[in-house]
Order: C-alpha cells, then sequence, then structure tokens
C-alpha cells in the first residue's frame, strides 16, 4: 500500500460509475505516458478499514513503451481500451461485480497482448 495518491492524470476516460457515482472506475494517461486503469471506492469504506479511511484506490499501470503493442501507431489507447473490457456479462449484478469484471477484461486484454502491467493501491485517509 502506498502512503499517496498517484500521478494525476493528464486524460481520462471513464468506464463505470456506481449508480450513486461510487465507485468508480477510469481508464488514464498520466503525465508520463503510462496508461492507468483506476477504481476508487468510498461508499462504507470506513465499516471495513480503520475509521479514518475514506476511499480505497486500486489501480493497473502499463508503461508508456508498451502502449503501441496494444493500439499500433497513432489509436487511441483510450478508446482501444474502452472497446476491450466495456462490455459485461450477466453475472455483472452489482457494483462490486461490474468493476471487477471489467478489472479482469482489462488484464486478460493486457495478457493476450504479451503486455506486462504492475498494480498498486492507496487507501485514503481524512485530511
Amino acid at each position: 500500500m502506498r502512503r499517496y495518491e498517484p500521478a494525476p492524470a493528464v486524460r481520462s476516460l471513464a468506464l463505470y460509475r456506481g449508480a450513486h457515482g461510487d465507485p468508480t472506475l477510469d481508464v488514464q494517461l498520466v503525465g508520463n505516458g503510462d496508461l492507468r486503469l483506476l477504481s476508487i471506492q468510498r461508499d462504507g469504506v470506513w465499516m471495513y478499514s480503520e475509521i479514518d479511511t475514506i476511499g480505497w484506490w486500486t489501480w493497473h499501470t502499463v508503461s508508456h513503451a508498451d502502449l503501441p503493442r496494444l493500439v499500433g501507431d497513432g489509436g487511441d489507447v483510450l478508446e482501444a481500451v474502452r472497446a476491450a473490457v466495456v462490455a459485461g456479462g450477466e453475472d455483472e449484478t452489482d457494483d462490486g461485480k461490474r468493476v471487477s469484471g471489467i478489472t479482469r477484461r482489462f488484464v486478460a486484454w493486457l495478457d493476450e497482448h504479451g503486455v506486462p502491467w504492475t498494480q498498486g493501491s492507496y487507501d485514503e485517509h481524512e485530511p
């Protein structure tokens, strides 16, 4: 677990928003050109963690050097991710299952292309 938030995105595309805006799942490009799939959950987090924890952030990151393997030169990687991962199954009946399903499809898509990825997390605390 990291003790600070990940770098901000320079471009972002929403892939999923829960019924009340929580959880969120976005695919993002960060300043160094890396691709990131970022999930943030805040609703009810305090019930399952330390009392001052207000959000769980998790992400998968792909190096900018590997992006041409996913979309070729000049392709829109955010739209390519959306096309590869958004369609879900009937078993994705709640927010948690939907976010997990999209994340699984993202990792499978990367693996199909032989693209390595890393995973990170951050527990957001009250200021």
